[in-house]
């Protein structure tokens, strides 16, 4: 059975970061990884439901969010929430969570100092209640959008 991942972001130029993660994805046998459209970005969150529906489907959320939180990324990490499902919220350092749930574990990155991001962020995949290959492949997802996301503030 296929991990998926949604990938939920707040802005809509992360959305270029969050599609090459999907298309690396695809070397990897087993990983489905669903970005949704930039247009459900905007101020009033307008978009498909389809994308409620793949959240439904996921087996985790990665969240990004480097910016205000649209209606439509709080909407997304609710419906995770009420389903449950695991989130990875990965916070631009100097950015604020205000719209993000308070008790929500988020992961900085200081893209001038990642490491001590990735080993939290690594840690945290191995309490989720994952297979070891999955663990494994969303381990590496996670390295390689916390990759490109160092590259694009750079």
């Amino acid at each position: 059975m296929p991990l998926r991942v949604f990938v939920s972001y707040s802005a809509r130029n992360d959305q270029v970061n969050a599609l090459r993660l999907q298309t690396l994805a695809t070397t990897r046998p087993g990983l489905l990884v669903h970005v949704p459209s930039a247009e459900t970005r905007s101020a009033r969150g307008s978009g498909d439901e389809d994308d409620f529906a793949e959240i439904k489907q996921s087996d985790v959320v990665l969240a990004l969010v480097s910016g205000p939180v649209p209606p439509r990324m709080q909407r997304e990490l609710q419906i995770a929430d009420q389903l449950k499902k695991p989130v990875v919220a990965i916070v631009i350092a100097g950015i604020a969570q205000t719209a993000l749930k308070p008790n929500r574990r988020v992961f900085l990155l200081d893209p001038r100092n990642p490491v001590g991001t990735e080993d939290s962020v690594m840690r945290h995949l191995e309490t989720l209640k994952l297979s070891k290959n999955n663990t494994a492949a969303l381990g590496a997802l996670a390295l390689i959008f916390l990759g490109l996301l160092i590259l694009a503030k750079k």
